[in-house]
């Protein structure tokens, strides 16, 4: 199974990784908010239920890089990673928290609230948890 996010609403690895970890959970339990784990990962990164939503906020564009999301057997993600390894860029090279503060409408205020080292992913993540 294969997602792409645009690299800018995914703040870091651990963030990545915690909705990635929502998503198997889900599909698991057979709770996916929709029928594909892929399109259950647009819809937690974008923080909607709406598709053609998520699509327009986490979607990619041409010109903008993106996060690969693959999921699957190992054999078959090392093929991919040789396949792709030359075009790879460095992951979480920019800081998209102001960035993502400001798009889902976080507050200074709301993070100081959150008794957490790293309040703003799990702010994300619970946001992400929690769709229905």
């Amino acid at each position: 199974k294969l997602q792409s996010i645009s690299s800018k609403f995914i703040l870091d690895k651990e963030h990545a990784k915690k909705i990635i970890t929502i998503s198997i959970y889900q599909k698991l339990k057979d709770q996916l908010l929709t029928n594909k784990i892929e399109t259950d990962l647009l819809l937690r990164f974008s923080n909607t239920t709406q598709i053609n939503d998520a699509i327009k906020t986490v979607g990619i564009l041409k010109s903008e890089n993106f996060i690969l999301i693959s999921i699957g057997n190992k054999s078959n993600i090392r093929k991919l990673y040789e396949t792709i390894y030359d075009d790879l860029d460095t992951l979480f090279k920019n800081n998209n928290s102001n960035f993502l503060k400001k798009h889902f409408q976080i507050s200074t205020q709301t993070l100081n609230l959150v008794e957490s080292k790293t309040p703003l992913i799990d702010l994300l993540v619970e946001k992400a948890a929690i769709l229905i």
